[in-house]
C-alpha cells in the first residue's frame, strides 16, 4: 500500500484498529 502525504494524514486520525482493517497497514 503507498501512502500519500494525504492519506497518511487521514490514516493519522483513524484508530489503529479500524486502519488495520480497511488499509491493512500495521505500525502507524
Amino acid at each position: 500500500v503507498v501512502c500519500t502525504g494525504e492519506e497518511k494524514e487521514h490514516m493519522s486520525q483513524m484508530p489503529l484498529n479500524q486502519t488495520k482493517e480497511g488499509g491493512g497497514m500495521t505500525g502507524i
